[in-house]
């Protein structure tokens, strides 16, 4: 099996996969940026972490492999009306 049809299958549930809230580092980091940021987000699945950047007002790029985890995430953004790219 494929690395991407693997990751495809994971997240093909309703479920989150890894949770709907963000790493806690990341929380920590980000969390009294007071400064909007460019942040990219490498292998963020359905979006736990690059939509709670957006919802602070960060500009976010993210990308994972799995193209149905981007999809749930791109419709997650929608439905909170970010802009999430």
């Amino acid at each position: 099996m494929s690395d991407e049809k693997l990751w495809n299958e994971r997240y093909q549930t309703n479920e989150y996969l890894y949770s709907d809230r963000p790493n806690e580092f990341l929380k920590e980091f980000y969390a009294n940026e007071k400064q909007k940021l460019e942040v990219l987000v490498p292998g963020d699945g359905d979006g736990r972490n690059g939509l709670w950047l957006a919802s602070l007002g960060h500009e976010v790029t993210a990308f994972d492999y799995s193209a149905v985890a981007v999809e749930k995430a791109n419709e997650r953004a929608k439905k909170a009306g970010l802009q999430y790219k």
